[in-house]
């Protein structure tokens, strides 16, 4: 598999059956590799994210769902 280096990673809180909405910004977003940080790292440049991807962190199994009305930089 191909390795993507440094990704960065920004945590959200959710509410059981309440729609959540929630802002981001560059400033936001830690610089991780296997999820350790990474100093040094520039602050995310939203113009050169090529992928967008959603972890459930908490290993908590269960029902989860996770709508996304929009995204736009």
């Amino acid at each position: 598999p191909e390795s993507y280096g440094v990704s960065y990673s920004a945590s959200f809180p959710t509410q059981k059956d309440e729609w959540l909405e929630h802002t981001f910004m560059p400033e936001n977003f830690n610089p991780v590799f296997r999820g350790r940080l990474v100093l040094g790292a520039p602050i995310l440049d939203f113009r050169q994210v090529s992928r967008l991807g959603f972890l459930l962190a908490d290993k908590n199994p269960g029902n989860f769902t996770l709508l996304v009305a929009k995204v736009y930089q």
